[in-house]
Formats: structure tokens, sequence, C-alpha cells
């Protein structure tokens, strides 16, 4: 019998989360400052802006994936396993072969082993 799991959107771990206070953003906010003018989200998606955090660590956010949002897995109605998902904005790609997966799993392990981030990102890929 297949194990029926289904991952939901979770705000609340980006709500709790200790960087929010600073580093809270949205994915429209993130989107709206990296691709001006193209309106790709029409909600609030909380998210960590986690190339400022980068920034603030005096790091280069060119290493690094733009936000993080919370999911969690949902079982018998209730949300377990919550955790981070990284987000990297990739829009308007017309030719899926200029994306480079060397690339985004190097921001996706730069980002993880970040100070205060690592611990709240879970090494699954979706």
């Amino acid at each position: 019998m297949a194990n029926n799991v289904s991952i939901w959107h979770f705000p609340d771990v980006i709500i709790g989360h200790s960087l929010s206070q600073k580093f809270g953003s949205s994915l429209k906010e993130i989107s709206d400052r990296d691709y001006p003018d193209k309106g790709y989200f029409e909600c609030d998606i909380p998210a960590i802006d986690i190339d400022s955090y980068e920034v603030s660590l005096h790091g280069d956010n060119q290493r690094t994936v733009d936000a993080a949002i919370g999911i969690c897995n949902e079982r018998q109605g209730l949300p377990v396993n919550e955790r981070l998902l990284l987000v990297e904005l990739r829009m308007n790609y017309k030719n899926v072969d200029n994306l480079s997966i060397s690339t985004l799993s190097e921001k996706e392990a730069h980002s993880g082993s970040s100070r205060n981030l690592g611990a709240f990102v879970k090494k699954r890929r979706i």
C-alpha cells in the first residue's frame, strides 16, 4: 500500500524562524526586486530573503539561492515534518539546456551551510 503523504506550503515555518525578523520577505517582493516590472507573483508567499542574509554576512549572494519558504507534509489533515524549501527563481528561460544543474547544486549546498539556516534545511530534493 502506498504511503499517501502530500506536501503543503506552511508559512508558520517562516514566521517562527529566527531570521524572519530581519530577513522576512515574500516571493513576490524578491521576484519584483530581481525581475522588475514582470509581476510573476500575484500573492505574497512568506519567505526568507537568503540573498540579503548572505550580504549581511559579507558573503557572495551570487552563491546562494534567492529565498526559502516553509513547507510540511500532511498526514491525516495535520502538518508534520516542517522544514524550509530553498528557492532559486529562474524566470523566462526559453531553453531548459541553459539551466546548469551543477550551478544550482552549488547554490543549494552553499545556502544550506549558511550560519543559522542549515539546521532548518532538510537535505531532500522535491
